[in-house]
């Protein structure tokens, strides 16, 4: 019995070598890939906070310049200057634009009047893309099918 021990024991022993080693493999597998993802986890960090950055200053771009217009179109209004000549003679945006931009930036909360005129234009847009729909729709059921003649 004894050498029956001793064989079992030098079976666990080997076996828990192996699993050891098995640890010492897995956890050298994922040092690796943690290695090959950092690169990767840093490049996710800087192109997100570079896209947050974006929009940010794209929102804060945009506030300057509505309230930059209203203070333009105050001052044409008060030298009698046409505003829509100085405009199309000065301004690189439709005149349309810059008049939406100038009522946006005379407003009491400029930031709040923007996100109104967005909202706005998120809810026309869907209106639009639905109405395209129903004529797509409308026009496909009114074209003749072409069957079997015979």
């Amino acid at each position: 019995m004894a050498k029956q021990t001793k064989a079992q024991a030098a079976k666990a022993q080997a076996a828990k070598a192996k699993s050891i080693k098995a640890k010492a493999t897995i956890k050298a597998k994922q040092q690796k890939a943690k290695d090959f993802l950092a690169p990767i986890a840093k490049e996710i960090n800087h192109r997100l906070k570079q896209a947050e950055k974006m929009e940010s200053d794209g929102l804060n771009h945009r506030l300057a310049a509505s309230i930059q217009a209203a203070r333009a179109k105050e001052q044409c209004k008060a030298n009698q200057i046409n505003f829509k000549s100085w405009c199309d003679a000065h301004l690189t945006m439709t005149y349309e634009n810059i008049r939406k931009l100038a009522r946006i930036g005379a407003s009491d909360d400029p930031k709040l009047a923007l996100d109104d005129m967005r909202a706005k234009a998120v809810i026309a847009q869907a209106k639009q893309r639905e109405k395209a729909k129903a004529e797509k729709a409308a026009a496909k059921a009114a074209k003749p099918s072409r069957g079997n003649l015979g």
